[in-house]
């Protein structure tokens, strides 16, 4: 059973290592600039869907380039967590440390 968004927000606290997620934010931002070819502003808060108007194909191939830049490996039933960039962030961090324990 997945974990609702507000969970998520609050379990993996970007304050916790506020290096780290200003880093894999900032990237994913801009992985996410390059792949759309959008210049259009985002941030944290950008909702995948309704703002940058990705499809869950182009989510997944979104997860996929991120996975792959970041060696890390999402869960699939976290998925349905991934609303914001910000979640998304959020989430990697986790991970990323994960790897370097």
């Amino acid at each position: 059973m997945s974990r609702p968004t507000q969970d998520l927000k609050q379990g993996l606290n970007p304050h916790n290592q506020p290096e780290l997620y200003d880093t894999v934010l900032s990237e994913i931002i801009n992985l996410i600039k390059k792949e759309s070819g959008t210049a259009d502003p985002i941030d944290g808060r950008s909702s995948l869907v309704s703002d940058l108007d990705l499809d869950s194909v182009e989510v997944m191939e979104l997860i996929e380039i991120i996975e792959d830049k970041f060696y890390v490996e999402i869960p699939i039933e976290r998925l349905p967590e991934l609303e914001t960039v910000e979640d998304l962030a959020r989430l990697i961090c986790p991970l990323i440390q994960e790897k370097k324990n």
